[in-house]
């Protein structure tokens, strides 16, 4: 949802004497222009800016020769000199006689949990949130990643300002477009097909306004055009700047998976869900599958190979990065993590998730002070707002252990589906070792190929790349890269596997499967087709 202007204006109008927004884009000219013409306009208040090093000025609009609005204008106020930058700037609001509204920005790195909190600002603004509901002054303090101290609580209203949705990212980029066209002069050509511009609307996804309007302007610039492949250019600068608040972004698969048909064709319908089409019918937009099965058979691949299928970013949470020493940054890393993302469409990763929530269940025992548990909270209550809300995030949740897993992972209606990876059976094991073996140059036929699928039962698919890779090495230092006897890979294949020698691997592996046959879907066809080939034992001697 965007800013809720009305809510500010009868904020103020009830004599809530404070606000505080919590926007990505505070620092820029685009939040303050809307508040003067959609706030301190309407309820004709005099409008005042503050920042650290720019002090105190008074602002107003700016217009061209026809009256359209270009823009704002900071003004320093006349023989305002203070001792100290804030609470002279405190001072300045309790003596000021007029009907103003005083737009402050970032000063909460003043008060607790900011890099230089002072007890007497703290102790200051305490007061002034007091004062100030009995005069006809108000004040809106702005800032990203903005939370205030429990101090707080009852004086301040705290707003949330989320980056542009979907419909304002496209309004937006109409109007810019638009603008270029017009400033270059022909300089510019435009070639974008309307598949290209919903890529770049996504693309403008996780920024805001001003961020798009500049990339979009350098790509114009860069390339001089504006085309299909400008929404990779934007894309590219986009990842750089999630990256840089915490949001890593997970790159294209090298290869497909394969041998997971079931699951394909799932992903495939769902797909279509996160059309316009489908939303006008007011059908739910995709909620999150969760894929279970032992390593190494191609459940994160599967999610890369989704991503690039759907053409989303994909954004992955790592809740060892989100740890912080601080009292209550942890659960605000978290909670940061998820404003940044949910504004776009796209698919939030959670690799080995019986790994980092499992953590979680056992810390909540007392290990760190409820911080785990309060962040697993967070996370949960945001899955469960999520459809409400409709955020266009795709949860795709991969586990290796679902007795690990904490039992509100696993209930009904958590997931849209859960789907169970086992290792890969004849006829996927030789798709996958073709892919690998076409990676590597190596051309063999389909018989040659199908012997090996027989000789690596038991196999998952990290094993299978293995074995191709060992092999490739061993003709590229003879000498003769790319060129690898069927002889070579049998004998390389003669060596079991870890889950085939490892008795606790197995066990696990066993009730791992009599969980999946009731609970969940197989990702691959339930029947294996057998590929005719010559006789062929699959013995293996043990490695040792």
């Amino acid at each position: 949802m965007p800013l809720d202007i009305s809510l500010i204006r009868n904020r103020l109008d009830a004599a809530s004497g404070v606000l505080a927004i919590n926007s990505p884009n505070a620092v820029e000219d685009e939040l303050v222009t809307k508040l003067l013409l959609e706030v301190a306009q309407p309820l004709e208040y005099k409008p005042y800016y503050w920042n650290l090093s720019k002090s105190l000025r008074e602002v107003s609009l700016t217009r061209d020769k026809s009256g359209k609005i270009t823009g704002i204008k900071k003004t320093p106020v006349p023989d305002y000199t203070t001792d100290n930058p804030v609470t002279g700037l405190f001072q300045f609001i309790r003596d000021c006689k007029d009907h103003a509204l005083f737009l402050i920005a970032n000063v909460q790195e003043f008060l607790p949990g900011g890099m230089q909190p002072n007890v007497f600002v703290l102790q200051d603004l305490i007061d002034l949130c007091r004062e100030i509901k009995r005069s006809d002054k108000r004040i809106i303090l702005l800032g990203d990643r903005l939370r205030l101290s429990h101090h707080f609580d009852g004086a301040i209203f705290e707003i949330d300002n989320p980056l542009p949705t979907e419909a304002e990212r496209e309004s937006n980029l109409e109007f810019r477009l638009a603008d270029i066209k017009a400033q270059s002069k022909g300089k510019v050509k435009f070639n974008l097909s309307n598949q290209g511009r919903q890529n770049l609307i996504r693309a403008m996804g996780g920024i805001t306004k001003e961020e798009a309007d500049d990339l979009l302007l350098e790509a114009a610039i860069t390339d001089k055009a504006i085309t299909d492949g400008t929404g990779e250019f934007i894309k590219l600068r986009r990842s750089a700047k999630l990256r840089k608040r915490g949001v890593d972004i997970l790159e294209p698969p090298p290869v497909k998976a394969v041998g997971l048909e079931n699951l394909d064709r799932w992903l495939e319908r769902k797909a279509k869900m996160f059309s316009p089409r489908a939303q006008e019918y007011g059908l739910d937009l995709p909620n999150g599958c969760l894929i279970v099965g032992p390593p190494g058979t191609g459940k994160t691949l599967t999610v890369k190979n989704m991503a690039a299928t759907w053409e989303m970013p994909v954004f992955v949470m790592n809740i060892g990065r989100m740890m912080d020493r601080h009292v209550g940054g942890s659960e605000e890393n978290m909670d940061r993590f998820l404003k940044e993302i949910e504004s776009q469409t796209g698919i939030l990763f959670i690799d080995e998730l019986d790994k980092q929530f499992a953590a979680i269940a056992v810390n909540a025992l007392g290990g760190d002070g409820g911080t785990s548990q309060r962040m697993f909270g967070t996370f949960l209550q945001w899955l469960n707002d999520k459809r409400e809300k409709r955020i266009p995030i795709f949860v795709a949740a991969t586990a290796n252990r679902v007795d690990h897993l904490p039992s509100e992972f696993l209930r009904d209606g958590r997931w849209d589906a859960k789907f169970y990876v086992g290792l890969p059976r004849q006829k996927a094991r030789a798709e996958i070792l073709s892919v690998h073996l076409e990676r590597r140059k190596i051309e063999l036929s389909k018989d040659a190929i199908a012997r090996i699928a027989v000789a690596t039962d038991g196999f998952n698919g990290a094993e299978l790349e293995q074995l191709v890779i060992t092999c490739a090495e061993a003709a590229f230092i003879a000498d003769r890269p790319g060129q690898v006897s069927l002889d070579e890979l049998i004998e390389a294949a003669m060596v079991a596997p870890v889950q085939s020698r490892n008795p606790d691997e197995q066990e696990k592996l066993r009730q791992l499967e009599d969980w999946a046959r009731q609970s969940a879907i197989p990702a691959s066809l339930e029947a294996d087709e057998t590929i005719e080939t010559a006789e062929y034992s699959s013995d293996r001697r043990a490695r040792f």
